[in-house]
């Protein structure tokens, strides 16, 4: 959501993504694994979503990227490995390069899962 708006405001921007897929940890975590708010929440400008469980919040976050043509602003498969400010804002070291921006959001996927009973 953050790349949406970013480009929408005309912003430069770029998101790296450890994972091979987008989602964050919503692309592996376990299929009983559901949203724990509003589902609502999930629907970004005409991509409603189409369930509540782990692999139909994947399949709608994917559905963002095409609907709202992110690919290029993707680099999966980037892990990075540190990040940390610098005179002109910050740096990123990844498994692929630095890449040096002016601003940052980090997104490290921290969740509170539970198993079912």
């Amino acid at each position: 959501m953050c790349l949406k708006y970013a480009k929408t405001a005309g912003l430069t921007a770029l998101l790296l993504e450890r994972k091979s897929g987008v989602g964050g940890i919503w692309h592996d975590l376990p299929a009983w694994q559901d949203i724990q708010f509003a589902r609502q929440d999930w629907t970004l400008g005409s991509v409603p979503i189409g369930g509540e469980d782990q692999a139909s919040i994947r399949d709608n976050i994917q559905a963002w990227v095409d609907r709202f043509d992110l690919s290029p602003f993707l680099r999966l498969n980037t892990d990075v490995t540190s990040a940390r400010p610098d005179a002109g804002g910050w740096e990123a070291r990844t498994n692929g390069g630095v890449y040096r921006s002016r601003y940052l959001v980090a997104a490290t996927g921290g969740q509170s899962m539970q198993q079912p009973r």
